[in-house]
């Protein structure tokens, strides 16, 4: 965590409530004081044009600082060192259950000037569907012919391609969310 103004304690903890699908957690934070960043380092950089000495926490400092601001508002997915919009405006399927998002990944360099290199980037995720649908696509069964009898086989390869992944459980407006740990 960054701060733009000096902290008036060296460590304190705070209480946070968090509610997400109607459950409430209570959770202790405790910041601490690491390290003051001096940002003049970066304009004294500049100003001698000079390749020794890069300022490197600054550079980082600012690197989160960009970052933490498109992520905050929990519009965007964060994977890696990349960002993936929520609002994907279409999603190239891949089949097997997966679509491709778009997404960028962003930097600041620093050259006779700072730079803020902003790069294209894709990743595959799981599609938002029930996993029925999910199972269909997955084993390229027809949906036609009504409820799929699987061999051995098919509960194989759709248990390798589900395990570990978080769905969802839903009655009614009772939800919860469950990684998958296998079938049965």
């Amino acid at each position: 965590m960054y701060s733009c103004r000096k902290l008036k304690f060296r460590e304190q903890a705070f209480p946070v409530n968090i509610t997400f699908e109607e459950r409430a957690r209570e959770f202790e934070v405790v910041v601490k004081i690491a390290a003051e960043i001096d940002l003049n380092t970066i304009t004294a950089y500049m100003q001698r044009g000079s390749s020794v000495d890069i300022p490197q926490e600054g550079i980082h400092c600012l690197d989160v600082v960009l970052r933490y601001h498109q992520t905050y508002n929990m519009q965007y997915v964060p994977v890696t060192r990349s960002l993936f919009s929520m609002n994907q405006p279409m999603l190239a399927e891949l089949g097997d259950g997966a679509v491709v998002w778009l997404g960028h990944f962003q930097s600041v360099r620093m050259g006779t000037h700072m730079f803020l290199n902003v790069d294209a980037s894709q990743k595959a995720f799981y599609k938002a569907d029930d996993v029925i649908n999910v199972l269909y696509d997955v084993l390229r069964l027809n949906q036609e012919f009504g409820p799929p009898r699987l061999n051995q086989e098919q509960v194989r390869m759709f248990e390798r391609y589900i395990k570990g992944v978080k769905v969802r459980f839903q009655v009614g407006a009772i939800k919860r969310d469950y990684k998958v740990n296998g079938l049965l």
